[in-house]
């Protein structure tokens, strides 16, 4: 977690020469599986494209997976898996709020924020209500 803590601490600036311009194709592919509920299908996308990628990068990938697999967990009705698995997502993707290659990172932290605070109701969860609710989107820039 070394590079997440200086990420943390420096933020993105140093490192913006060595992003790409544009989203490559199998982060546009996972975020389309994303935002239709096939958080595992997303999960299994970006792997690759995870591991082959550098540091400080690999991290906002590692968060799309991360959240992608805690709502995987909440859809299996799994509420320890998804809070943990949500709540390293959502640190991962912090330091790329607002905006990162074209996604409206802010909003996703945002809307995984709110369901963290609703899954750590712990025992009083009510899942048919929660599998009523919306789950977060990951949305373009506006």
């Amino acid at each position: 977690m070394l590079w997440l803590e200086k990420l943390e601490f420096v933020g993105l600036t140093p490192y913006r020469h060595a992003f790409p311009d544009s989203p490559p194709i199998h982060l546009t592919n996972a975020i389309d599986q994303f935002n239709t509920g096939l958080f595992w299908d997303c999960h299994e996308t970006l792997e690759d494209l995870w591991r082959s990628t550098p540091y400080p990068l690999r991290h906002f990938y590692q968060a799309i997976i991360k959240i992608a697999v805690g709502l995987h967990h909440a859809d299996r009705h799994n509420a320890k898996g998804a809070r943990n698995k949500l709540s390293e997502g959502l640190r991962l993707l912090k330091p790329f709020t607002p905006t990162f290659l074209g996604l409206n990172t802010g909003a996703l932290a945002y809307d995984v924020q709110d369901w963290l605070n609703v899954l750590e109701q712990g025992p009083r969860l009510d899942w048919m209500e929660l599998d009523k609710r919306r789950r977060p989107i990951a949305r373009t820039e506006d």
